[in-house]
C-alpha cells in the first residue's frame, strides 16, 4: 500500500517516496507550524517542495485525490 502525506484542509495528496536516485520512503510530522520528515529532518512546504535540510530543492510527486462523503461516493460507485 502506498503511503500518502495528506495535508489537512488543503486537500493535497503527495507520494511519500522521494526521488528514485535516493530511494527513501519518508515519514512526515508537524513540528509547530512546519512539516518535517523523520528520516532527514528536512522542512517541506505545502506544495511538496523541501525548503531546508538535506532534501532542499527536492519535490514530492503530487497525486490525484478527492475527498467526499461516503454517501456521495456510494451514489456514483454503487
Amino acid at each position: 500500500m502506498k503511503k500518502l502525506l495528506i495535508l489537512p484542509l488543503l486537500l493535497l495528496f503527495f507520494s511519500c517516496k522521494s526521488d528514485a536516485e535516493l530511494n527513501i520512503e519518508l515519514d512526515f510530522y508537524f513540528d509547530k507550524n512546519l512539516i518535517k520528515d523523520r528520516q532527514t529532518n528536512s522542512v517541506w512546504d505545502y506544495t511538496g517542495y523541501s525548503v531546508s535540510g538535506p532534501m532542499k530543492g527536492k519535490k514530492l510527486e503530487l497525486l490525484v485525490g478527492i475527498q467526499h462523503f461516503w454517501f456521495s461516493a456510494a451514489a456514483f460507485f454503487p
